[in-house]
């Protein structure tokens, strides 16, 4: 029988107070698992940071942003292009473990995370250690 992996990106207030589901979803490999979350880190970026040519975005809308901001769009995009990251998240993955990547910027955190059904339905629940390393700053 094969595993199904649970897969979202969730939105919170500074102070957690209220989270939001921005995407969700199940898929049935580990491999797959860390493509479904490259694309949702890619497309959150560029939610957070368009390029000034994007369409639907007027170039008037967008302001720079402080140096001294976090910056959550260059950590997901880093992200991204971190094929050691995600051999370590298929390794966790694979190994039963939650997998969840973090960031925040001065207005909301951010958290990509996924973790096996078969996980979630254990009874004694020992594998629920967030297993994620800290994303790297720029």
């Amino acid at each position: 029988m094969r595993d199904i992996y649970r897969c979202e990106v969730t939105a919170y207030t500074l102070d957690y107070s209220r989270a939001w589901g921005l995407a969700l979803d199940h898929v049935i490999t580990p491999t797959l698992v860390v493509r479904w979350l490259r694309g949702n880190a890619a497309h959150l970026a560029d939610l957070m940071d368009p390029h000034p040519t994007t369409e639907w975005c007027p170039a008037e809308a967008l302001r720079p942003v402080s140096p001294n901001v976090p910056d959550a769009p260059t950590i997901l995009r880093r992200w991204c292009s971190d094929t050691d990251e995600h051999e370590a998240a298929i390794g966790l993955l694979s190994d039963g473990r939650i997998y969840t990547l973090g960031c925040h910027d001065d207005t909301a955190r951010y958290a990509l995370s996924a973790v096996s059904l078969a996980v979630l339905r254990s009874p004694r629940g020992h594998h629920m250690t967030p297993a994620g390393r800290p994303a790297r700053t720029p």
